[in-house]
């Protein structure tokens, strides 16, 4: 399995090289180095070294909507005629943010002799790996200006899906974190005072009561438990999700989530269709751009569906006949794609892929609020179900303490 490693090296002239390659092991970093005529100095797997999980945890990443507006400012700026070292400094005098920042060392290190893939590559927390490979093959085949484009237009879509999703989620996270905001008010302020009054009746307390109280008992005394539970588990997820069987795990479980579980599916589609034609488009060959975009599709049982593909193209079966291998592909993107391949026509057959997934999204994604109403609504009655038995069934009781006998 390939992995991302973080190489530090110099140049014939003393300079330091930083960067990311994505490798099946250290030795094929090195041999990379070599060809490039660096002398590497440090080889290590990203997230590694000390405190690497937590300086990756909490290392800022470049928002989205930032590299939006880069690409799509160099893409203007490159196909109006104008040199990489020149738009990049036009964009770094435009801006005041992190952009501008990297922008303008990138023309320093333009000026300096580096490509453009190797400026990008020393700023992993900025750009992806789909984006830097793009563009080592851009470069390859002097199909920059499109490739460019290309970004863009799959950027803006992967962010445009992100907000659908995040508006549609608003109201139902509003509601539940009010409730839970209620709930331990309820716990907090209520619940001991009636607890007071039911023992000085000697009534006895039923078990919804008897959770509450001790719920109360654990937030007011025993406060720093939790917390500490909060700060150790948070590394030791951090350490869980970079084996790569729990990640696995992880994925299939977000995948058969009801509702979420399909809308991610098609995101996932869609993201590999999009990356899959840009990089197909910008001239790779198309078993390096299944490595490279399976890897960046975010999710690794879709990665080792994709890895399944690639084998298959390799031995020249049909997509379609192996669909039960593939359970998270549709048929209809499968018969496409394989369409693309017999016919010569994959990049527009991509296109046509992520067009259609890409329309599934924005569909479910509107009606994603209504999809989540019927489990919001048993939350809530669950919620409130359980908050009723526990203030009302310690009255009834209270009753028959109170009756004469």
């Amino acid at each position: 399995m390939s992995t991302d490693f973080i190489y530090k090296a110099r140049d014939k002239n003393g300079a330091e090289k930083l960067g990311v390659l994505r490798a099946d092991s250290p030795v094929y970093v090195q041999d990379y180095l070599d060809a490039k005529n660096l002398i590497p100095i440090e080889i290590r797997e990203k997230g590694r070294g000390v405190s690497g999980g937590w300086r990756s945890f909490f290392q800022k990443k470049l928002p989205l909507p930032e590299l939006i507006l880069f690409t799509r400012k160099l893409s203007a700026l490159y196909r109006s005629g104008i040199p990489l070292t020149r738009s990049l400094q036009i964009i770094a005098e435009q801006h005041d943010s992190r952009i501008a920042s990297i922008a303008d060392k990138m023309r320093t290190d333009l000026e300096r002799g580096d490509s453009f893939s190797e400026a990008i590559s020393h700023y992993p927390h900025a750009f992806s790996d789909i984006y830097l490979n793009s563009i080592k093959v851009a470069e390859d085949s002097g199909r920059l200006d499109i490739v460019l484009e290309r970004i863009s237009d799959a950027l803006e879509r992967d962010f445009e899906t992100r907000e659908q999703i995040k508006t549609a989620i608003r109201y139902p996270v509003l509601v539940i974190v009010l409730v839970i905001l209620a709930f331990f008010a309820l716990v907090t302020f209520v619940v001991p005072r009636f607890a007071e009054f039911y023992g000085k009746h000697g009534a006895e307390l039923p078990l919804p009561t008897q959770i509450l109280i001790k719920t109360n008992v654990m937030v007011t005394t025993y406060w720093y438990i939790p917390l500490a539970l909060i700060f150790l588990f948070v590394p030791i997820l951090l350490r869980l999700f970079r084996v790569e069987q729990f990640r696995k795990s992880f994925d299939s479980l977000i995948l058969k989530t009801p509702v979420f579980g399909p809308l991610l599916n098609k995101i996932y589609i869609s993201r590999f269709s999009h990356l899959l034609g840009v990089f197909y488009g910008s001239g790779a060959p198309l078993l390096a751009g299944l490595d490279t975009v399976g890897a960046a599709v975010g999710n690794r049982v879709i990665e080792s569906e994709v890895g399944r593909i690639k084998r298959n193209i390799q031995e020249g079966n049909d997509l379609v006949r192996i669909k039960k291998d593939l359970p998270h592909f549709s048929s209809l993107a499968l018969s496409m794609i394989q369409v693309g391949l017999e016919s010569g026509s994959l990049e527009f057959m991509l296109q046509q892929v992520a067009a259609f997934f890409d329309r599934e999204v924005d569909y479910t994604s509107k009606r994603l609020t209504a999809l989540i109403e019927p489990f919001l609504i048993v939350f809530l009655g669950a919620v409130v179900l359980f908050l009723a038995l526990s203030i009302f069934l310690p009255m009834w009781n209270l009753i028959e303490v109170f009756r004469p006998q």
